[in-house]
């Protein structure tokens, strides 16, 4: 590539990069300085690109959560865009669990790859809009936490979560 910029874009918003040109180009931050001082000016949409890639490996999904990790405020788009990742592993969805705002709560319990733990956390979300999400279209979701939820505290989520009940059993 003639400059970096033409290299981002070929990389970036081409479906058919690889796991590993994506993973190259998540890191060259960590070696070169001109790609460095570019990735300073547009760090969040650049992060955000390569984790809506397609074809993102789970290892670089998680290393972009190191990188933001100094300011996960900051970092919210990229964690949804991670939280929206089909190669989400669960090790990131329990990250991002710990550490997003609603937004990326409710799309870590959607996300295919969440565990029965992180479902029982959710259980005891702070957010209605977490707890609620549970009760509503997730088979995954262990009916021992829609038990929990058939007793909340919100009559909305109390009567989704026995709505569900009923139509499994």
């Amino acid at each position: 590539m003639d400059n970096l910029e033409d290299w981002y874009a070929d990389v970036l918003e081409n479906v058919d990069s690889t796991a590993t040109e994506l993973e190259d180009f998540a890191r060259l931050a960590d070696t070169d300085q001109d790609f460095s001082e570019m990735l300073a000016t547009d760090y969040l949409g650049m992060g955000t690109l390569v984790a809506e890639h397609g074809n993102t490996a789970p290892a670089t999904l998680l290393y972009l959560l190191d990188l933001i990790s100094a300011d996960w405020k900051g970092g919210t788009h990229i964690m949804q865009a991670v939280a929206h990742s089909k190669n989400c592993p669960a090790e990131a969805l329990a990250i991002l669990f710990d550490h997003g705002d609603r937004y990326v709560r409710e799309a870590v319990i959607e996300h295919p790859a969440a565990t029965a733990k992180l479902y029982r956390r959710a259980g005891t979300d702070t957010s209605d809009a977490v707890r609620y999400r549970l009760t509503h279209d997730n088979p995954a979701v262990p009916d021992d936490v829609l038990d929990t939820l058939a007793t909340d505290r919100e009559e909305h989520i109390r009567e989704s979560a026995r709505e569900t009940l009923r139509e499994r059993h």
